[in-house]
């Protein structure tokens, strides 16, 4: 069988909290640079019949970062096997993969994104993130059932928010790119992320 047509992906990962645009500046890189999509919650969720909320409620946290890992390392396997199973080149194909905002802090995974292709940091204010997330229903780390009133809402999300920081921000850190969001739109975001990855390649 002739495998000299195999193809190789080089990623374009996106990461950072939940809320950061990372689905919205996907989509608009992936038709800018003519390539495929994928999300890695969405993935899981086709996958599994369930949505990422049913997931964490029915199974937990550790089961859906397992699923993350499986689904990274189904990646990785594919491009091994692209790069071994042809006897000249693989062609290459350009992918953006958009993260679940839990998906690189597993051990490891950052390191699989990072062999990958180029991860890109989406960097938001903790305040801009409320902004976004304080009508949220679909981010289950995020998810609280205070009923004192939005006030106090925000304050809870503020103070997760801020947590959530705290514990993964120098694993985002570790991305090839990063890219502050504060007052940009996606338009403008999705600009400057092909802007640093053109600069990377010069």
């Amino acid at each position: 069988m002739d495998r000299t047509t195999s193809v190789k992906i080089e990623y374009i990962s996106l990461v950072g909290l939940s809320g950061t645009g990372k689905t919205t500046v996907g989509k608009i890189l992936a038709k800018k640079l003519n390539a495929k999509l994928l999300d890695s919650d969405k993935v899981i969720e086709k996958q599994e019949k369930l949505a990422v909320t049913e997931i964490f409620k029915n199974f937990g946290e550790a089961h859906f970062r397992k699923l993350e890992t499986d689904f990274l390392l189904s990646l990785t396997v594919e491009n091994a096997e692209a790069g071994q199973s042809t006897s000249g080149r693989p062609n290459l194909a350009k992918r953006i993969l958009s993260c679940g905002g839990g998906l690189p802090i597993t051990p490891g995974n950052m390191d699989c994104l990072l062999a990958l292709g180029q991860v890109v940091y989406l960097q938001t204010s903790t305040e801009k993130l409320v902004e976004r997330l304080a009508t949220a229903h679909d981010r289950p780390l995020l998810k609280n059932a205070d009923k004192n009133g939005e006030e106090q809402n925000e304050h809870v999300l503020r103070s997760r928010l801020s947590e959530l920081f705290e514990l993964r921000h120098e694993v985002f850190e570790r991305a090839q790119i990063i890219v502050k969001t504060d007052g940009l739109t996606p338009q403008q975001v999705a600009d400057r992320v092909i802007a640093n990855l053109k600069a990377s390649k010069s």
